[in-house]
């Protein structure tokens, strides 16, 4: 029995040797953080979300706790003197080690003590209190690791037994601390009341990963993390070389200086790669689609024929949103009145190289266009692509019979999780354009002056909501603003922040409501449905209004008390550092899972609700009939130009392979056109000539 148990131990030991302490203690960590990874989330997500939690969450244990041993390590070695060569030598360092440890672990959690969280703190106090949370975890692992070394070491003494300094400890501890962790996770899920079936976290509202992909996930995550644990403890030992032949007094902190480096290179990694992720995305934005290569011919929207704005310069975005204005005919259908060809005014990024330019060219398109005609004037502050959303420009569309101007400027050629350094762009050139509109329509007698809304979705709500992050609701009246829809506001929003804060400073008329749904809008107490003038749609589930950086380091106001949180927020989740982030971070990507023409109210997904919104929001009331064939419509009308698109794309990818494959047949390209247009192959012998 004792060999096979040494057997399996020195097989198992292959994945510690050559391993130190700094390095082992980081595996244990590592390891343990494995189970709470797989915690729920806002959302549903799959198996490679769920890698890429448990990858990221692992890889920053080890690091953080392996630079945090090395540093420990290093200050027993400046007490012991130097590295031990024999066993009393051993055993006064790993004593010293472990009072380090021991030390450290303690200061760590005192330090958290002295720096609870308080209510609207700074970053750099959530900072230091994560960073003594990692330095009390360092100090626990090591413990953990060196009492472990000592007890094989008096087990193995003097007679033979030397297997037992062979016992692999990491790894194994680690394991089982995280399927403990996993356990503990279920059991808090049953006590919440949330159903589970027999795979364990295969739940109906909340994930698609079973157990038996978690285990599979955990132990390909776990190989790979062994991977680059022996790459990094590989350049961590070179650096530390490099830097005691330089300079020999510099032992003590060679090691924990090659840890740093490992980790500066991981980060320069992420870096690069996110430069390339950046690049795609704006030339994304800017790709001409096959389905809009046209400019469109009506004389109402930017790109047409009267007006100012260059084609070619409003980007993808721009010109699916010109190009999808509804007509009078398709309007007289839904509504069963008579109708005008509603205007759409939108200018690139790249239509001007400045904010001020953009909005002075946004003015004179407006002017162009005829919009200073209209009854309403809705200004719509794009995402970060530039995308607006179609059914609220379709809605507004419908319930004015058309006699409505949208207006939108594009800030960024990104999505908007890459465009949160254009938000200050985007901020300076609503400002810019708000200002002028508003001398614009002073300029206008008051009884033909059009009406002046605003409408913003996720990353568009924050860079409209914050040009009057000083003034509060108190600056929509000082641009004029009667009305206003603001869909899936980012957590970073200062308005919203300020606003939730202080309502009755920053919103002293009682103007503003934020609702989940018309449902609970219409639960309201009617005061503040009468005073009501600008709504804030947020759903519970939606993870871009609760997502910000300062989530990795700060537990936040909606995974407070179990009993005050909102529907949708699963009762049974803790606040992790990292882990937290990282679960709402995959949130946001997985938001916006939509079907076209299938409209839910759900994440980031507002097309269920939009149309009755946008009637309340900017008080264009309408007869149930007709907002149910107007909802109807609307579904229809994304759908359809979906599949327009989808063919689109598919035919143009169809004709680019025959164009290669004729070009490689040697068929001259003037012929190609007509080929392709007629249907007709070569006659044999003229493609023989040929």
């Amino acid at each position: 029995m004792a060999n096979v148990v040494q057997l399996a131990s020195r097989m198992l030991n292959a994945t510690e040797r050559g391993m130190q302490l700094p390095e082992r203690a980081g595996v244990l960590a590592a390891s343990t953080s494995v189970g709470r990874s797989f915690s729920r989330g806002l959302l549903p997500r799959a198996t490679a979300d769920q890698a890429i939690i448990t990858g990221v969450s692992v890889t920053l244990n080890y690091a953080l706790t392996a630079l945090a041993q090395s540093l420990i390590e290093s200050a027993a070695f400046k007490v012991t003197g130097a590295r031990p060569t024999d066993r009393t030598e051993r055993i006064a360092h790993r004593n010293v080690v472990l009072v380090g440890n021991v030390a450290a672990m303690g200061a760590g959690v005192l330090a958290q003590r002295v720096l609870a969280q308080r209510k609207d703190e700074r970053i750099t106090r959530a900072w230091g209190r994560t960073s003594s949370w990692r330095i009390a975890v360092g100090g626990l692992s090591g413990s953990i690791l060196v009492g472990l070394d000592a007890a094989f070491d008096r087990l193995s003494g003097e007679g033979g037994r030397d297997w037992w300094r062979q016992v692999p400890v990491a790894l194994p501890v680690g394991g089982a601390l995280a399927a403990y962790e996993y356990r503990a996770l279920r059991k808090a899920m049953e006590r919440a009341g949330v159903e589970t079936d027999a795979s364990g976290l295969s739940l109906k509202e909340s994930s698609s990963v079973s157990t038996g992909r978690a285990l599979l996930v955990g132990t390909g995550v776990t190989a790979g993390m062994f991977v680059l644990a022996e790459g990094e403890r590989l350049f961590a030992d070179g650096v530390g070389a490099v830097v005691q032949a330089l300079s020999p007094r510099a032992e003590l902190i060679a090691k924990p200086m090659g840890h740093l480096a490992a980790s500066g290179l991981l980060a320069g990694a992420g870096y690069a790669g996110l430069q390339k992720v950046f690049h795609k995305a704006e030339h994304g934005g800017d790709a001409v689609e096959a389905a809009y290569r046209t400019p469109p011919t009506s004389e109402f929207v930017s790109g047409g024929p009267r007006s100012s704005v260059s084609w070619q310069d409003v980007g993808r975005e721009g010109r699916r949103f010109v190009n999808m204005a509804l007509t009078p005919a398709e309007i007289t259908e839904v509504m069963d009145e008579p109708a005008m060809a509603p205007i759409r005014v939108f200018v690139g990024l790249e239509s001007n190289d400045t904010t001020s330019g953009r909005a002075d060219l946004a003015m004179r398109e407006l002017e162009a266009l005829g919009a200073f005609e209209r009854q309403l004037i809705v200004f719509m502050s794009p995402t970060g692509t530039g995308y607006l959303n179609y059914v609220t420009a379709e809605a507004l569309e419908y319930l004015t019979r058309g006699d409505v101007a949208c207006v939108a400027m594009q800030y960024s050629l990104r999505p908007s999780p890459l465009s949160l350094g254009r938000v200050g762009i985007g901020i300076d050139q609503n400002n810019a354009f708000l200002h002028a509109l508003k001398w614009r329509l002073h300029a206008i007698p008051e009884d033909r002056r059009p009406r002046l809304a605003i409408f913003g979705e996720s990353l568009g709500a924050q860079t409209s909501l914050d040009v009057f992050q000083e003034e509060g609701a108190l600056g929509f009246s000082r641009v004029g603003l009667e009305r206003g829809l603001f869909l899936g506001t980012p957590a970073n929003t200062k308005w919203r922040q300020r606003w939730l804060s202080e309502p009755s400073v920053w919103d002293p008329h009682g103007e503003v409501v934020e609702v989940d749904s018309y449902e609970e809008y219409l639960a309201l107490p009617e005061e503040a449905r009468q005073r009501a003038r600008f709504f804030l749609l947020t759903h519970h589930n939606d993870p871009m209004p609760k997502f910000w950086f300062p989530l990795a380091v700060q537990a936040p106001d909606w995974l407070g008390p179990r009993e005050g949180r909102e529907p949708g927020v699963p009762p049974e989740v803790a606040w992790r550092p990292y882990t937290t982030f990282l679960i709402t971070l995959i949130d946001v990507k997985n938001a916006m899972n939509v079907i076209p023409g299938k409209f839910v109210a759900k994440g980031h997904d507002y097309r269920k609700d939009l149309a009755r919104f946008a009637s309340l929001a900017y008080d264009l009331p309408l007869d149930d009939a007709r907002m149910e064939r107007m909802e109807r419509a609307l579904r229809q009308r994304e759908l359809a130009w979906a599949q327009r698109r989808l063919l689109a794309d598919q035919s143009a990818e169809a004709e680019a392979k025959v164009r290669e494959q004729l070009a490689k047949w040697g068929v001259p390209e003037e012929r190609v056109p007509a080929l392709l247009s007629s249907g007709l192959a070569v006659e044999s012998d003229e493609y023989a000539a040929t």
